[in-house]
């Protein structure tokens, strides 16, 4: 790998993954640290004029006076912590280690080592064995029967079966997602039954398209965006798509498996 291209961690559940695997998510928002201390504020991109090198294409929030950008020295420079456009990451996940001695010092040169099974119900793993789903194992630190899973924050490197290429990287407010946008954090659409109509001895059922995310309603939701609200809040809790913070928009494609 060259020395320029970066590799980092990035968490992802288990339905997100599978929407990894399925090839209907190639977008992930994350709501950035520093965010803006008030509306009047601008994302600016720091050009080096004073040789100051260090924060050469950083980012830092501004003001805006007329048409003049206005600094602000309480605002730190900062850059997108997942990288950006040709830099790499690999995904974590929840996953079981099938334990042996030893299992947590990473594999062998040559693949070999114990296989890991992982929490998304898509068991295929290219590099190393892998079954579908967790099972019970005998877990030789407990001398147990065990069905533990750890979470995705403890997963090692070895252990990570998807690694994606960043393809860019920018930054809006979340409620700005648009159609497009929502279906690429994976939000899928189908066309189903949504009512029926009856009179004059017929029965006439009325379709309509619905859009879901895997784990959400399943009457489906009248658009994409509808559906990934439901799916931010799912996962950031209530309250968090009206909070309307600013966040990363990090485009992305897989390059393994």
């Amino acid at each position: 790998m060259s020395e320029s291209i970066k590799e980092r961690p990035i968490l992802f559940n288990a339905p997100m993954v599978r929407a990894i695997i399925d090839g209907t998510k190639t977008q992930t928002r994350r709501v950035m640290k520093v965010q803006p201390p008030s509306a009047e504020y601008k994302l600016s991109t720091c050009i080096d004029t004073t040789g100051n090198k260090k924060d050469k294409g950083r980012q830092h929030w501004i003001t805006m006076q007329g048409q003049y950008s206005v600094g602000d020295s309480s605002q730190p420079y900062f850059s997108c912590p997942f990288g950006y456009a040709g830099d790499q990451l690999w995904v974590r996940e929840n996953f079981q280690p099938i334990y042996a001695e030893g299992w947590d010092e990473g594999r062998n040169p040559d693949g070999s080592g114990d296989p890991v099974d992982y929490k998304t119900g898509h068991g295929y793993a290219p590099s190393y064995p892998a079954t579908d789903g967790i099972e019970e194992f005998y877990d030789e630190q407990t001398e147990e029967i065990s069905s533990r899973v750890w979470p995705s924050i403890h997963m090692p490197k070895w252990a990570s079966r998807i690694q994606l290429e960043i393809t860019g990287v920018r930054v809006e407010r979340l409620n700005d997602i648009s159609e497009e946008d929502a279906t690429d954090e994976g939000i899928t659409s189908e066309q189903v039954i949504i009512g029926a109509h009856c009179g004059g001895g017929t029965h006439t059922e009325v379709s309509g398209i619905r859009h879901f995310y895997d784990g959400g309603d399943d009457e489906g939701y009248e658009c994409a965006t509808e559906a990934y609200k439901a799916l931010w809040e799912s996962i950031n809790g209530e309250g968090s798509w009206d909070a309307n913070h600013w966040v990363w928009v990090i485009e992305f494609k897989v390059i393994k498996p």
